[in-house]
């Protein structure tokens, strides 16, 4: 291959993976956005986004904790998962 037809190909190659990783991303929130809209309870679809998300960036674990105006405590953990091995 040509020095002029390997520059091209660099640039090529790198827009490529972008693109790769724009549609892993949008499919994780189709996902996302299926599960949701199938689940009926609060707590069914925090569950779904945490285990989701973990599995989406092959985290060990994950954590949604809520903010809230009281000083004495002002975080709730909400729910706080850990995905086996086998799960990711």
């Amino acid at each position: 291959m040509s020095d002029s037809n390997t520059a091209l190909l660099t640039p090529l190659e790198r827009e490529n993976q972008q693109l790769r990783r724009a549609v892993e991303e949008l499919s994780i929130l189709n996902e996302l956005s299926i599960a949701i809209g199938s689940s009926y309870g609060t707590d069914e679809v925090i569950r779904t986004i945490i285990k989701r998300s973990i599995k989406a960036i092959s985290a060990e674990q994950g954590v949604i904790t809520l903010v809230g105006d009281d000083v004495n405590d002002p975080t709730k953990t909400l729910v706080r998962t850990m995905a086996s091995s086998g799960d990711r």
